[in-house]
C-alpha cells in the first residue's frame, strides 16, 4: 500500500518535471531511477509492512549499561590471569571508554599498557586517536570556550 503510494507520487513528480518545468526526459528519468533506487532501500532496509510489534527496539540504558560492567568486569578477570595479552588490555580500555564516555586515566594506561605490550598493535592507539576526534568535537562547539585548550 505505501510502495504504491510512494511510486505514483514519483511518477506525478516525474510529469511534472517534463511537462511543466520542462526538464530533458533523460534528465527526469535519472532522478525517477535514483527515487526509485532510494525506495528499494527503503523496502529492503525499512520494512515498512512489518508490524511494530516485531520491530527490534534500541536496547535501554541500563541495559547497555549491565553489558558494559559485565565486559569490563570480564577484560579485568582475564587480565588477572593473562597480563601480557594486549587484546586484554585494549578491551579493558574500550570497556572503560564506554562506561565513562571520555578518555579516563585508566583507559588511557590501559591503552598505553597494550601499546607497550605489543607496539605493532593498532587497536589502542587507534581508540585513543578516535577519542580524541570525538572530545574534539564534543567541546569545541564555538561557544563553550572553557574546554577549548582541551579541545
Amino acid at each position: 500500500m505505501l510502495v504504491a503510494l510512494i511510486l505514483s507520487k514519483i511518477t506525478v513528480l516525474l510529469v511534472v518535471l517534463i511537462k511543466v518545468c520542462k526538464v530533458d526526459r533523460r534528465a527526469a528519468l535519472v532522478i525517477g531511477g535514483a527515487l526509485a533506487l532510494g525506495l528499494a532501500g527503503y523496502i529492503a532496509q525499512g520494512q515498512p509492512g512489518l508490524p511494530q510489534s516485531l520491530i527490534k527496539t534500541p536496547p535501554s540504558a541500563s541495559e547497555d549499561n549491565t553489558q558494559i560492567e559485565s565486559v569490563f568486569q570480564a577484560a579485568k578477570a582475564k587480565i588477572a590471569t593473562d597480563p601480557a595479552n594486549a587484546e586484554h588490555w585494549t578491551t579493558l580500555a574500550n570497556a572503560l571508554m564506554a562506561r565513562n564516555r571520555v578518555l579516563v586515566p585508566a583507559a588511557d594506561f590501559s591503552y598505553q599498557k597494550a601499546l607497550q605490550i605489543k607496539p605493532s598493535a593498532m587497536d589502542a592507539a587507534y581508540f585513543a586517536r578516535v577519542e580524541a576526534i570525538q572530545f574534539t568535537i564534543a567541546h569545541d562547539d564555538g561557544i563553550n570556550s572553557q574546554n577549548w585548550e582541551e579541545a
